[in-house]
């Protein structure tokens, strides 16, 4: 819910801001400038956060901005990304799928999340998503693209928003808590 807030409400007071300020300069160049500086500023606030108070470094929007920011960053750049050859668009493409397959399975309990460690699944995705707009007919959107993909990328948002109170609804109901 965090990150509908920054993009519902935040997203555009910035985008409006930046539009009055330096009027000669173009959008995207300071859009760029800016969330470089948020990823930069939000990423080292997680790292400091999590060594400290790791559910409020999770939960608070302030600390996670940098995955947002990443994806609007690539939404900035994304001109560029064409003029990128094809081949490589496949590879980051695929490379990203890997590096999200490569989090899933390895990120733990004992991993100090999100911290640093959230370099590593927003990374994958941005390569993930900056490789589909290269070469969207050869890399992993081969796969991704396919109806029971897009079917489980429909349910996921919903899974993710429900999943937590059902399962500290069932636990109360069992008369346990959850640690």
């Amino acid at each position: 819910l965090a990150v509908e807030e920054q993009f519902y409400f935040v997203w555009p007071l910035l985008i409006m801001a930046l539009a009055m300020v330096a009027k000669g300069v173009s959008m995207r160049l300071k859009l760029g400038v800016v969330l470089s500086l948020m990823i930069a500023a939000s990423f080292a606030y997680s790292v400091h956060l999590t060594s400290v108070d790791r559910t409020t470094a999770y939960f608070s929007p302030l600390p996670r901005a940098s995955e947002l920011a990443a994806g609007a960053l690539l939404a900035v750049i994304a001109p560029w990304l064409l003029k990128v050859p094809r081949r490589i668009g496949i590879v980051a493409s695929w490379t990203g799928v890997a590096i999200v397959l490569y989090a899933a399975v390895t990120f733990d309990p004992h991993t100090v999340f999100p911290g640093a460690a959230i370099a590593v699944p927003v990374g994958g995705a941005l390569l993930a998503v900056a490789g589909g707009s290269i070469a969207p007919e050869g890399g992993a959107e081969v796969l991704l693209g396919r109806a029971p993909m897009q079917w489980i990328g429909k349910l996921s948002y919903g899974i993710y928003l429900w999943h937590w109170p059902v399962i500290l609804l069932a636990a109360g109901y069992a008369g346990r808590e959850l640690s």
